[in-house]
């Protein structure tokens, strides 16, 4: 983990505005995990972060949103959301980075008043295993298409033909 922060939301305000100190990412291409936790109740959050290459300035640039609602409808309990988001910024070089971040709410008298942003370095990413499972799937699809249509081949001049054509006789 890079940084944490817990930021308040001042009482007339809907936006809050940061930027972190400044941090090495060391490695050839990683990944920056970014974890916004809001205690939302039947309310949205919304962040949108810039991450600045402080070497070239070169910027990376993403938005995200909080919301968790729930309720009681028709004799049954909903809820949809999630109090807690993550995003990532992928591919990044190494170098000096800064992160700049503005956070809005919903600017209802119930909105949420504080939040938490979690940066986390180099973490595991799910998707380049479900990326590398979906590719094994499809090549042993083609193989399996590949060897059923030549056994077919194979076999459709003999008069042991496991697959023989309804030809009318």
């Amino acid at each position: 983990m890079i940084w944490e922060n817990q930021y308040f939301f001042k009482d007339t305000s809907n936006q809050l505005s940061f930027a972190t100190q400044k941090f090495r990412l060391d490695k050839f291409r990683s990944n920056l995990e970014i974890e916004l936790f809001a205690p939302v109740d039947n309310s949205w959050m919304e962040i949108g972060a810039t991450l600045v290459n402080t070497d070239n300035g070169k910027e990376y640039t993403l938005e995200k949103g909080v919301e968790y609602y729930h309720g009681y409808t028709d004799g049954e309990t909903w809820s949809e959301g999630s109090k807690t988001e993550q995003a990532y910024f992928t591919g990044l070089p190494s170098g000096n980075y800064l992160l700049e971040a503005v956070v809005s709410r919903e600017s209802t008298s119930g909105s949420v008043n504080d939040f938490t942003v979690k940066v986390t370095y180099d973490v595991a990413n799910d998707r380049n295993l479900y990326i590398s499972i979906l590719i094994l799937l499809v090549v042993a699809l083609i193989k399996y298409y590949l060897t059923q249509s030549w056994e077919k081949e194979r076999w459709s001049n003999s008069p042991y033909n496991p697959n023989p054509l309804n030809e009318d006789d």
